[in-house]
């Protein structure tokens, strides 16, 4: 039931049944029922989002991906009491900061590849990203960055925190992508645990053992944004 009520493909059926809700509770006259409720997560999420609109301009963080941290961070966060906005402006400012000091500039293959290989491979996590940068199209995602766990991420230190899951990982530059990583993700699958690595990486030469190349895009290809 929490699924339907929350699921992106459901919003019209869901947003009719609040319409049929609202209809009943005025027909029968129930007192108060005309003054909107709001969600504890929605009053806190418009509350940061507020907030950081004062110190990050929409060039800087867009309203999509200002949403989406806003939303790892109450998942992260909503177990606790109180949850003040300065803390996640703190935490805010320090992934910001740290992406213009690398001076990241970030390619990310197209959602609609993204689905069919979620879809077709039973993809759950995002792998080896950060909190700017994640996919929404996957239910978890994980970083190197103890910066990123505030806004959800899992923290990912050894090959064991891949085991047992089905996990995409996207390494667009020959820096990012060693062998060294390459094999420690092999690693992982050395387990009896059902365990997946889908990797989209530049080209190499050599691949380690247990790792299979399915397919090769030619560059400048359109699957990428």
């Amino acid at each position: 039931m929490d699924h339907i009520l929350c699921c992106p493909a459901l919003l019209k059926e869901q947003l009719l049944l609040k319409e049929n809700l609202r209809a009943k509770l005025k027909a029968w006259e129930i007192p108060y029922a005309s003054i909107p409720l709001f969600s504890r997560e929605g009053v806190f999420r418009n509350r940061w989002k507020i907030a950081a609109r004062d110190l990050f301009s929409p060039g800087v963080l867009s309203p999509l991906k200002l949403d989406l941290l806003t939303k790892g961070f109450w998942k992260a966060n909503r177990h606790k009491q109180f949850i003040p906005t300065q803390q996640f402006l703190k935490n805010l400012s320090h992934v910001v900061r740290r992406d213009q000091e690398f001076k990241c500039k970030f390619e990310f293959p197209r959602n609609d590849l993204v689905n069919i290989l979620i879809q077709e491979l039973t993809l759950q996590t995002h792998g080896l990203t950060g909190a700017l940068h994640y996919c929404s199209l996957f239910e978890e995602w994980s970083s190197t960055d103890p910066l990123d766990v505030p806004f959800g991420a899992s923290l990912w230190s050894t090959s064991d925190n891949v085991k047992g899951s089905n996990s995409f990982f996207f390494l667009s530059s020959v820096e990012t992508c060693s062998q060294e990583l390459l094999e420690t993700l092999m690693e992982s699958l050395d387990t009896k645990d059902p365990t997946r690595c889908v990797c989209l990486i530049p080209k190499q030469d050599t691949l380690p053992s247990f790792a299979l190349e399915v397919a090769t895009f030619p560059a400048g290809s359109p699957l990428f944004e």
